[in-house]
């Protein structure tokens, strides 16, 4: 699509009664990766009864990639959904050396979740490996 393609009109479609079709505008919106989309997704992420389209909602404020999403993916850290954690914690990896991002997921290397506990571990191994190389 071309950069000024107009990404608008598919935020009716995430009311769509079924499932595949939220899921599909989701993933187009996720193209645009624009910020200005971050509250739609969140939103979306607290009222949607899909996990597939949640996860993808995660994923896409993810790959926005700005210190900005930060925040976000924080408070998403606090859903009951497991697989929608582990997808915020992925989405927070990628600022990893952040003080507050390292002390985050700190905090829920003892989660309750043997998913999500095994995701922290493995993230803080693979940082701990790396600095030790350097």
């Amino acid at each position: 699509m071309p950069a000024t393609f107009d990404y608008s009109w598919l935020a009716s479609l995430l009311n769509h009664k079924n499932e595949n079709v939220r899921l599909l505008a989701v993933k187009n919106i996720a193209k645009q990766a624009s910020i200005s989309n971050i509250n739609l997704l969140f939103s979306l992420i607290n009222k949607d009864d899909s996990t597939m389209v949640r996860r993808e909602a995660v994923s896409a404020i993810g790959r926005m990639r700005t210190e900005e999403i930060i925040p976000y993916l924080i408070e998403i850290l606090n859903n009951s959904d497991p697989k929608i954690v582990c997808q915020a914690i992925r989405g927070l990896l990628v600022f990893k050396g952040k003080e507050i991002v390292d002390s985050t997921l700190m905090n829920m290397i003892n989660h309750e979740n043997e998913m999500i506990r095994t995701v922290i571990t493995r993230s803080i191994m693979l940082k701990n490996k790396i600095t030790h190389q350097n």
